[in-house]
């Protein structure tokens, strides 16, 4: 997180180097051949890097959801950001987005889930891999749609340890057995289907996605409060499959401004007290706002994120992100 704070400060720096290189007219082919040096600027490969940022494609997905479209080859996209709570503390998230020939891209990131158990933001790492199935070239065409497939993967990481403080609902008593602690791993693998379309007033991208979720080395510890003493209890491994749908939409409001808005499923961590396991359900994820293109190379993400599992709005979050597109080959 600090390496990539630390490079978008390095280009925010440079924001007035890029601005002047670019009214700087390239060389025509009627200049005589001893042109000095100074109106050659362009054949500087430094200078070619900076003039190939007025191509910058705009970021494939919404503030979250993907979309159908790809990145360009070579282009890498860094976003970094987080969501603020009226209440919690800020939860921080990060992207990393290479395109790769113009027909698939790969993406390092962290995924949050809505952990019911301790109440706390889990950010798990992800990987992801995204593949074009209707090439660009035929997309340009209005009547012909994009789709694209998307595999989004985690490793196995702690939903809770025995040092986390468990929601007060999770410790209530039952047969006069209350949970002290729990100890609890998870991880899931989604797949997302996409099919949308770009127009110059805006655009839609919608989809199915499976999750498949799954969890391991459960363990938890009751007190039971009339014999005074604790019960170790091992919690069986889970597994459930999500089938939803998913989508966004997006409305060019101005020429810097987009309006958007997404919808999508995520998984949600819960414990039932009466069979003392930890439950699987599916929790529904809303994200209305805005984004604002800076530059054509440089976006800002702001928004308000809902979920259904909520108690009320005042657990509704802000979202603000930074998106920096750097086209590596022109």
């Amino acid at each position: 997180m600090k390496f990539l704070k630390s490079l978008f400060l390095i280009f925010c720096l440079l924001v007035p180097c890029f601005l002047k290189a670019e009214e700087v007219s390239p060389p025509t082919a009627s200049a005589p051949q001893n042109e000095p040096a100074a109106n050659k600027i362009y054949s500087n490969p430094i200078n070619n890097f900076i003039k190939n940022f007025a191509s910058a494609s705009e970021p494939s997905r919404f503030f979250f959801a993907p979309t159908s479209s790809i990145l360009k080859s070579l282009e890498v996209m860094i976003t970094t950001g987080g969501f603020f709570g009226v209440e919690e503390d800020k939860v921080l998230f990060s992207q990393l987005t290479v395109g790769l020939g113009n027909i698939a891209e790969v993406e390092f990131s962290t995924s949050n889930i809505s952990n019911r158990l301790t109440g706390e933001a889990s950010a798990i790492p992800t990987s992801v891999f995204k593949v074009a199935l209707i090439p660009q070239r035929f997309t340009q065409h209005w009547y012909i749609p994009q789709m694209a497939l998307q595999l989004r993967s985690t490793s196995w990481r702690p939903l809770a340890k025995e040092s986390s403080q468990l929601l007060s609902e999770n410790q209530a008593s039952y047969d006069n057995q209350r949970l002290n602690h729990l100890r609890v791993n998870s991880r899931f693998t989604t797949l997302y289907y996409v099919v949308g379309k770009d127009f110059p007033f805006g655009g839609f991208h919608c989809g199915v996605s499976l999750s498949d979720i799954r969890t391991q080395s459960g363990h938890q510890v009751l007190y039971d409060e009339a014999l005074y003493s604790y019960i170790p209890i091992t919690i069986p491994e889970l597994k459930k499959q999500i089938l939803a749908p998913f989508g966004g939409l997006y409305f060019r409001a101005t020429e810097d401004t987009w309006l958007m808005a997404e919808v999508e499923p995520i998984p949600r961590y819960g414990y039932d007290v009466k069979s003392r396991i930890v439950s699987i359900q599916q929790a529904w994820l809303g994200i209305g706002g805005i984004r604002f293109y800076i530059g054509k190379w440089l976006s800002l993400d702001t928004g308000v994120k809902y979920q259904s599992d909520f108690d009320g709005i005042a657990d509704a979050e802000i979202n603000i992100g930074f998106n920096l597109l750097m086209p590596l080959k022109k």
